[in-house]
């Protein structure tokens, strides 16, 4: 088993260093790991490479939590239902209800 977690402020690059920039995970890799690639597609390829032949089973998440909503950043950024219902963050208090912005890049627009 294995979890990594990036923590950090919005729009301080999570992310694009988990991942790479929007669209480089569409890059194959026939000739070598892209460049563009992030941290975790980089670890895939190489898990990948390390399992070929065997009969291992890989299962893979990669979720962004922002407020009390988590979304499935291998599925288009679609918002994840939980069993038991929504998600409520403890301890914290909103004066408004803040609904996310992005640019066409995917970066948060504050």
């Amino acid at each position: 088993d294995c979890t990594v977690l990036a923590y950090g402020q919005t729009g301080s690059g999570k992310t694009h260093s988990m991942l790479g920039p929007p669209g480089a995970l569409a890059i194959p890799c026939a000739a070598g790991i892209p460049q563009e690639w992030g941290l975790w597609p980089r670890a895939m390829a190489s898990v990948l490479a390390r399992i070929a032949g065997s009969e291992a089973k890989l299962r893979i998440w990669a979720v962004e939590v922002y407020l009390d909503n988590i979304f499935d950043l291998l599925n288009g950024k679609a918002c994840v239902a939980l069993a038991g219902g929504p998600v409520q963050a403890t301890g914290f208090a909103y004066a408004q209800r803040m609904e996310a912005q992005y640019d066409a890049e995917g970066k948060w627009i504050p």
